[in-house]
């Protein structure tokens, strides 16, 4: 496994578990605010943002597992630099601002401030538009033309599209409208 691939792995796992942790200990820890992180959102709304985050996380999960198998990190580039050390940079902007998410949110359902504020919009732009960086990436991506081939590719993109539609319109743009 090449280096790019291990720390690829590691930022995976290590930055997916951090951004679990930050939901569940949040929850826990605050249980009365959870209901305030959805605003004036009502059931179905809730329901369909819910259901919007499963599919998500399926796509991610989906088109991080193709990224991983074979050299597809090694063998795509962005101009001069390699597909590996952008996937590396964006996801790691993913997970890091993900994790800082919800006790940003909770902190602002507690005390409402203005710079709480920009720094959550902030947040949910950067992970919007990282979910556009990895989309490209994974545009980018050669294939052979053999039919798993092209499905896995295909399916990897059709993740990543739902990934960045939920991260990008519903978080950055629409889920603010009912929060703040």
């Amino acid at each position: 496994m090449s280096t790019a691939k291990k720390i690829f792995l590691t930022i995976n796992l290590l930055g997916g578990l951090s951004v679990l942790s930050s939901y569940i200990f949040c929850l826990i820890l605050y249980p009365d605010r959870s209901a305030s992180l959805w605003g004036s959102a009502s059931d179905p709304v809730i329901t369909f943002f819910v259901i919007s985050m499963f599919l998500a996380a399926s796509g991610y999960i989906w088109f991080t597992l193709y990224l991983l198998k074979g050299n597809k990190l090694d063998a795509a580039r962005l101009g001069k630099i390699s597909g590996a050390k952008v996937a590396n940079a964006l996801y790691l902007v993913v997970l890091v601002c993900s994790t800082i998410w919800m006790p940003a949110s909770i902190s602002f359902s507690m005390n409402e401030n203005i710079l709480t504020e920009l720094m959550i919009r902030l947040i949910l732009w950067i992970v919007g538009l990282a979910s556009v960086g990895i989309l490209i990436l994974i545009c980018k991506i050669k294939f052979s033309y053999g039919k798993s081939s092209f499905l896995s590719h295909m399916f990897a993109l059709l993740g990543a599209m739902v990934f960045t539609i939920h991260t990008l319109i519903l978080d950055a743009v629409i889920w603010p409208f009912f929060y703040f």
